[in-house]
């Protein structure tokens, strides 16, 4: 039986932990024409959230950043995932879907934005089954995303 999932602030054990069980579709997602995943500078991980159950196993990790550049109302939402979630995927989904909802009634942008890259599959069904809107794609086989506080 799973253990109940929260939403905490990351700490460097949890970062461990996630590095170690890291979804390699999820890390390709995230370096694709950038640096390696752990060559980031951990001050960009501030306002990283962290997605672990009550034993400590981590789902994922997240948070929202400042607004892009060419849509300034709409915060930038990222998400990362361990292998965790392949094992309780219907519960994991469900308590995802509140915490999205949570984190855009809260926030101070019209709704939450980025891109996902189309070969990483699960990502694709994951944010359609959080009620993103699709938008335009991109040469290089990603798509941009919003979820709008209108929607919610």
């Amino acid at each position: 039986m799973m253990s109940k999932l929260e939403v905490a602030p990351a700490t460097l054990n949890d970062m461990l932990k996630f590095l170690a069980t890291a979804r390699p579709e999820d890390i390709a997602e995230a370096e694709y024409g950038e640096a390696p995943f752990v060559d980031n500078y951990l001050a960009s991980f501030a306002n990283c959230l962290c997605i672990k159950d009550t034993q400590g196993k981590i789902y994922a990790i997240g948070g929202v950043e400042s607004p892009d550049p060419e849509a300034p109302t709409l915060g930038q939402v990222w998400m990362l995932c361990t292998v965790e979630v392949h094992k309780h995927p219907t519960t994991f989904l469900r308590f995802t879907r509140k915490v999205l909802y949570d984190i855009i009634d809260k926030c101070n942008y019209e709704g939450l934005t980025n891109k996902a890259w189309l070969k990483n599959q699960l990502h694709i069904k994951w944010l359609t089954f959080m009620g993103c809107r699709w938008l335009n794609k991109t040469p290089d086989n990603f798509q941009y995303f919003v979820f709008r506080k209108d929607d919610f």
